[in-house]
């Protein structure tokens, strides 16, 4: 129903109609009478006269239940006869109804009625009869080293995402990471902007292993809240199978992809360097340029940089790319630093990632050194 809508419902037909108002709120701060009223000093638009007879059973306003028999004053009432004491659809607040699941009925004076206190905190409602999900229960499965998510076509279900450090089911496993990483195609690594802060040219390399076919490995664009779509970024991402460099300096969008698949679980080296619009990507030794069309040659984003994956990734690549990786990222360095980045210390916010295997040690790996 909208906001300007009246709707009455009277034995399963119902009626409405639109209400022409500059404002959509009933603004009364009067008492509610039930039957008539004491003075009839009504508004005259009302058309009524007399007051109320018949039977009135089981007043729901705004889902709280009115006990009349609590009625602050009245006069001229009696008690109905010959109606039945159960009507499902006139069923307010205790007493009139259970508290179910355990819940116990505790009455409220000032607001003339009561209201169930549900002592088993997985329940909730007017008659502590709705179930909350998992992740909002008193319990939370996910502990203090998780996030609860819940899967809210099944209040059952539900999936744990898991602060650095920590990993599993509940996110209960300890994992260190500290210059490698993996990634499970459900998480990401936030890293602090200022590692890139030269706008006109980036250097990088890293070591990657994956049998992924597409996923995003790296983003730098906006902040989480604003639209990537249209706007300057830059990236790193598996397509195909391939190494895929492509960014947006603000005359047009360009991606350089490299021949080689990297997409067999194999260890490959990965060395990228980018200068205005001059771009060189090499895998393994083998090395393809390319060359930015347009004339802008400097890179505007104001968000943080993002290994593995986004929080909000259709929205923030403006639909560029839908996958997060699966694979690990090895002794990554930026910006011609010797030392690997110590990841686990500068990262601003993670979620799902961990620490790789140790069969990936990589201090034989010729190619790298």
């Amino acid at each position: 129903m909208g906001d300007n809508e009246a709707r009455l419902t009277v034995n399963d037909r119902t009626t409405s109609k639109s209400i022409r108002t500059r404002d959509n709120k009933l603004n009364t701060n009067g008492l509610m009478y039930v039957g008539g009223h004491s003075n009839w000093t009504i508004h005259p638009s009302v058309r009524v006269r007399d007051g109320f007879r018949g039977c009135i059973k089981g007043i729901l306003v705004n889902n709280f239940f009115h006990d009349m028999k609590r009625a602050r004053a009245g006069e001229n009432v009696g008690q109905c006869h010959g109606y039945p004491d159960k009507l499902d659809f006139q069923q307010g607040p205790c007493p009139d109804r259970p508290c179910e699941n355990g819940g116990s009925c505790i009455e409220d004076h000032d607001q003339l009625g009561g209201e169930c206190y549900c002592s088993n905190k997985n329940y909730s409602g007017i008659y502590c009869d709705l179930l909350l999900n998992r992740c909002n229960r008193y319990e939370n499965p996910c502990g203090s080293h998780g996030i609860c998510v819940t899967d809210y076509n099944s209040p059952e279900q539900f999936k744990c995402q898991c602060l650095i450090g920590y990993k599993g089911t509940y996110c209960t496993g300890v994992s260190l990471l500290k210059t490698d990483v993996k990634f499970n195609g459900d998480g990401y690594l936030e890293l602090p902007a200022s590692l890139l802060l030269d706008d006109l040219s980036v250097s990088m390399e890293m070591i990657i292993k994956t049998a992924q076919k597409n996923g995003l490995i790296l983003w730098h664009g906006q902040n989480p809240e604003e639209d990537g779509r249209g706007r300057d970024f830059f990236a790193i991402a598996i397509v195909n199978g391939q190494l895929e460099v492509a960014y947006d300096l603000g005359g047009a969008p360009f991606s350089l992809r490299h021949p080689a698949r990297i997409d067999d679980g194999l260890l490959h080296t990965v060395l990228l360097k980018r200068s205005a619009q001059e771009t060189y990507l090499t895998v393994d030794n083998s090395t393809t340029h390319g060359t930015a069309p347009g004339l802008a040659s400097s890179l505007n984003a104001n968000g943080n940089i993002y290994l593995g994956g986004l929080p909000k990734m259709d929205f923030m690549t403006g639909g560029r790319y839908s996958e997060n990786y699966a694979g690990c990222i090895i002794k990554m360095k930026f910006q011609g630093n010797t030392m690997p980045l110590d990841l686990a210390a500068i990262q601003v916010f993670a979620i799902n990632v961990e620490g790789c295997p140790s069969e990936n040690d990589v201090d034989d790996y010729d190619e790298y050194r």
